[in-house]
């Protein structure tokens, strides 16, 4: 088989694990009120919130 492409694998999360993404978001408003991050330490928003 070689010169074959790789395999590709495509997840998607069920009803019951997209559930959990509000509990998430929660969970990381929580934390960005209360742990402080070091200054040399980027926060990428856009990264980590996707938006609706």
């Amino acid at each position: 088989m070689e010169g074959a492409s790789p395999v590709a694998v495509c997840y998607s999360l069920t009803e019951k694990g997209a559930s959990l993404g509000p509990v998430l978001d929660e969970l990381g408003d929580w934390a960005d009120d209360r742990v402080a991050l070091p200054d040399d330490v980027p926060v990428e928003e856009s990264a980590s919130r996707p938006g609706p």
